[in-house]
């Protein structure tokens, strides 16, 4: 969890976040039961079978996937190794420390981090966002968003000590959950190991959809080796699993949660990384294998729309259209404070509360992005602009996403051939 300076001309998101595995508790409570994986029979496994024998994972059948005690060093490195062989290697050397916080000090460590980065005052690109209706007042200040992590995370992998906290809570996860939690925080210290995260950050997480497809490969790659560990652990023949159906149900439910968040901006990372991200992850290693999966720390999708392209289906060869600094800013003596690229994901975050009856039109909207530009701008008496255009694949596309607008009476829609302009009144 490492906090990165906001770069020039790029709007700082709601992190710097720390690349943190929240999954166990934040999809807790929009999943329902942990075990999401799905034999042919509907009915998910049973806890119970966690007692039996176990079914060992094609290529990994040395190991006994047995519980052991988190705290024992012996366990960590059986554990570090299972996942190295998920991710098709011999071994892992040796297993990164672990440490156990308290939910105060990960709060006050996430508020030290983030505070190396100044928050704007006023923060326009917040204000703008709230007026898009994707955040509220102080859902991104530090001591906001610490408080919110430090009780949704059960662990995170730290990669600037290098090492895995895991977060005590008042009620602990049980053996169960721990160990599936434990082997994805060591799949993300064998990418650090393996890739540098840290870099590959800097490289392809800039702006808000670069974030998103970033934190995507690092929480997919993650989420798809949990969920493989998981069945063996539960004494599961991952060869008689529809994994299509669970990674298909677990997006389901990530949305399900997501849309119940008033910050939908910062639940997106969250949520879409895990979900939707492993998804995508998982339809990259069905057909190539763990070599194709590490090549995405090479060349990561383009965008959020090929990740959703993969969850929902849709086009994934699409032309992506810059969309530039070309309309004066109004007021006129408005000054440019952020911008950023919202991605697909952006308009799908807009569209479906417009939609609530109409989930398949918003997710059509979305994967018709073709391009858009978020803008926070500054005038006056410490005063706030905002405009967002967004690009479509055609004018048909940009009708049909004008048209939820024409009773809204917080923003203004203005339509021109396959463009949208969104002015908050």
């Amino acid at each position: 969890m490492k906090a990165r300076p906001s770069r020039p001309r790029i709007a700082p998101l709601p992190g710097p976040y720390a690349l943190a595995a929240m999954t166990l508790m934040t999809l807790s409570g929009c999943s329902g039961d942990r075990v999401l994986l799905l034999p042919s029979d509907p009915e998910p496994p049973s806890r119970d079978r966690y007692a039996e024998g176990r079914v060992p994972l094609p290529g990994c059948e040395r190991f006994e996937y047995t519980h052991c005690d988190i705290h024992d060093p012996a366990c960590l490195l059986e554990l570090a190794n299972i996942a190295a062989c998920l991710r098709g290697d011999d071994t892992a050397g040796r297993a990164p420390v672990v440490s156990f916080w308290s939910e105060a000090d990960v709060e006050a460590e996430l508020v030290r981090r983030f505070d190396r980065t100044p928050r704007a005052d006023p923060d326009h690109f917040e204000v703008a966002l709230t007026r898009f209706g994707l955040t509220q007042p102080d859902a991104l200040d530090s001591a906001s968003r610490a408080a919110l992590s430090a009780q949704r995370w059960a662990a995170l992998y730290d990669y600037e000590r290098q090492e895995i906290i895991v977060v005590d809570h008042a009620e602990p996860l049980d053996a169960f959950n721990q160990d599936v939690l434990m082997l994805h925080e060591l799949v993300h210290a064998l990418q650090d190991r393996d890739h540098d995260l840290e870099a590959f950050v800097d490289a392809y997480g800039q702006g808000s959809d670069g974030d998103l497809r970033a934190q995507s490969v690092i929480e997919g790659e993650a989420r798809l080796h949990e969920q493989r560990y998981l069945a063996a652990l539960s004494g599961l023949d991952i060869a008689e699993l529809d994994l299509e159906r669970t990674f298909d149900n677990l997006h389901e439910a990530s949305e399900n949660w997501l849309f119940e968040q008033p910050d939908l901006y910062s639940a997106s990372r969250s949520s879409a990384p895990y979900a939707h991200g492993a998804e995508y992850v998982f339809h990259v290693w069905s057909s190539g294998g763990e070599p194709a999966v590490r090549a995405l720390f090479d060349a990561p999708p383009d965008t959020m729309h090929d990740i959703l392209s993969s969850a929902w289906g849709g086009a994934i060869d699409i032309e992506v259209e810059a969309v530039n600094d070309t309309l004066p800013p109004d007021p006129p003596e408005a000054r440019l404070a952020a911008w950023t690229t919202m991605g697909a994901w952006g308009v799908y975050l807009l569209a479906r509360p417009r939609l609530p009856d109409a989930e398949a039109h918003a997710r059509e909207l979305a994967l018709a992005w073709r391009g858009d530009r978020l803008e926070a701008f500054s005038f006056g008496a410490e005063q706030t602009a905002a405009r967002w255009q967004i690009q479509f694949v055609d004018a048909d596309a940009a009708a049909s996403f004008e048209v939820e607008f024409a009773d809204d009476s917080l923003i203004t829609a203005t339509r021109d051939g396959s463009r949208v302009v969104l002015i908050p009144r």
